[in-house]
């Protein structure tokens, strides 16, 4: 809370509206993959959830540089291992399109 101006009750400048546009995108494209996966299956899941830690490696994390550089790099960090698990599954899935991942007992 500390390194971050906004928490502090400080106005809101261009860097922390960016930070917060681009976190509201990337939680409305992880919501937006649960319901992809209930109706189009894990693949397109997986590919929207691609797009939700890209829109937060490419968006957020560059304005949240300009304001907390820690917080920024720690979720840099999270974001391109989270980048490259996607990655992985979605080639895993798409090698084989007929398995969803899921398997009841």
């Amino acid at each position: 809370v500390a390194g971050v101006p906004w928490l502090r009750g400080q106005a809101l400048g261009t860097a922390a509206v960016g930070v917060l546009l681009g976190t509201a995108v990337s939680l409305l494209l992880a919501a937006a993959a649960l319901v992809r996966w209930r109706a189009a299956g894990r693949l397109a899941a997986v590919e929207t959830l691609h797009r939700a830690v890209l829109v937060s490696l490419l968006l957020t994390q560059v304005f949240l540089f300009a304001t907390a550089p820690v917080w920024a790099t720690a979720g840099l960090l999270a974001d391109l291992v989270l980048l490259g698990l996607l990655a992985a599954d979605r080639q895993r899935l798409r090698r084989a399109p007929h398995d969803d991942g899921v398997h009841l007992a």
